[in-house]
């Protein structure tokens, strides 16, 4: 996924809905590439997470993918280190963010022109191609949780066993000068249940937002398997 020029004001706004993450502080150059990100992140936060999570909200809400030696985390007013000394032995530090996630290669709203509309939404994973459709209402809250839907269900079967997700909801809100679209995605695996928020910026469309929204959270719930699976 291509990056794009993205004001300080907008990295900011949008990683400051981080869980875990309490002021931010971004600088640039003047070609618009980041320079440093400064984190100060609660005290009870697992840094590692938080640089995952960092990467992934870059990654899927602007488009950009940092050199992971920008990211600086505080907790208690002291600088830990950098996001390189934070991150697992032997793992890539675009990995969380790009690698094994799913590519949204397309969303299409065909409305009857009555009251339905049905989102088809196309993606690639471990390259293999990947599709479904959802139908709501015709209306622009219907088309957000129909292109979410469509992008949780045509991954299900690639879910591991006794693992479901389930699209709560979709809005539209503002960062800034930018609009974006906030996901909640819950999670049944086995006996346990999950709440995840997902969120994309406003690009090419409102449903192809809600969709990438969607796919956010997904990839929140793998980092969250990851990290536990190397600890």
């Amino acid at each position: 996924m291509p990056g794009r020029f993205s004001s300080e004001e907008e990295i900011r706004s949008l990683l400051e809905l981080v869980d875990g993450v309490g002021t931010v502080a971004v600088r640039t150059d003047p070609d618009g590439s980041v320079r440093e990100i400064e984190i100060d992140a609660a005290p009870s936060e697992n840094p590692k997470r938080i640089v995952r999570d960092v990467e992934s909200a870059l990654y899927t809400g602007l488009g950009m993918q940092v050199d992971h030696r920008v990211i600086q985390i505080y907790q208690n007013g002291g600088l830990l280190e950098s996001a390189q000394s934070l991150r697992p032995e032997g793992s890539d530090p675009g990995r969380s963010a790009a690698a094994n996630r799913p590519d949204l290669v397309g969303v299409r709203c065909e409305p009857d022109g009555e009251l339905y509309c049905e989102v088809f939404v196309e993606l690639r994973y471990d390259d293999e191609w990947f599709s479904a459709r959802a139908r709501e209402a015709d209306t622009p809250e219907g088309r957000l949780v129909a292109a979410g839907r469509a992008a949780l269900e045509s991954l299900q079967a690639t879910l591991e066993k006794e693992t479901a997700f389930t699209l709560e909801g979709a809005e539209e809100l503002e960062i800034a000068d930018s609009r974006a679209i906030l996901s909640s995605v819950q999670v049944k695996r086995g006996r346990t249940h999950h709440t995840l928020l997902g969120m994309a910026l406003v690009e090419n469309g409102p449903e192809e937002a809600a969709a990438r929204a969607a796919l956010d959270a997904l990839n929140r719930y793998w980092a969250a398997q990851d990290h536990a699976s190397a600890s």
